[in-house]
């Protein structure tokens, strides 16, 4: 069973060892360069996809107060309402962290839903700027969700972006080998964090 500590963005599983993240696999690789944005935007992009997140997480659980919702960021959650109108999923997974064994690592899955009796594995995101990463992102997410028995099986992987406008992009995958990178991935971040042994020679 695996753990998250959110102060950290630490999973722990019940040994008391830490797994590393998807995202933190994803940038140990280099698959997430944000060193060209200011660090300020960076914080600023992060609290409020955060509260995006829980605000939607709220309302899927039907204790979101609505009143209490920026008004800077009501245009996302009228994005989701739409999406979720247009789409009536029933919702299987909420939030729910996943793991592999195999693999040894975990994350967070945004959602899993039921759409015309297909499984969905969807993430969402408050950016409206689509990066190829995302799709590697949502196959580690599918792979662990079904490992780790959370759900049976899933036929289709997706990226959820909601807008400030109140409008979505809801952008679904089809390569199924995307889950090859992700390992490949997996690979580099294990090699950055092991010890290695040197020989220096100088001339």
């Amino acid at each position: 069973m695996i753990t998250f500590e959110e102060s950290t963005h630490t999973y722990t599983d019940g040994h008391g060892n830490d797994w590393p993240s998807v995202t933190q696999i994803m940038a140990s690789a280099g698959l997430c360069d944000y060193s060209a944005v200011p660090r300020r935007l960076l914080e600023v992009a992060a609290n409020r996809g955060s509260i995006i997140h829980k605000t939607t997480q709220l309302y899927d659980q039907g204790v979101l107060d609505e009143s209490s919702v920026d008004e800077e960021l009501t245009g996302y959650l009228e994005a989701y309402k739409k999406f979720l109108a247009d789409f009536n999923p029933i919702i299987k997974l909420n939030e729910e962290i996943v793991w592999s064994d195999i693999y040894g690592y975990a994350g967070t899955i945004d959602r899993g839903f039921e759409i015309n009796g297909e499984n969905w594995l969807i993430d969402i995101k408050s950016t409206a700027q689509k990066m190829k990463n995302h799709e590697i992102q949502v196959a580690a997410y599918k792979h662990a969700a079904v490992e780790c028995g959370k759900i049976e099986s899933i036929q289709k992987g997706a990226t959820l972006y909601l807008k400030a406008d109140g409008k979505y992009t809801l952008v679904a995958y089809q390569n199924k080998n995307v889950f090859c990178y992700f390992l490949s991935a997996l690979s580099l971040h294990k090699w950055s964090e092991s010890k290695t042994n040197k020989e220096v020679i100088k001339g």
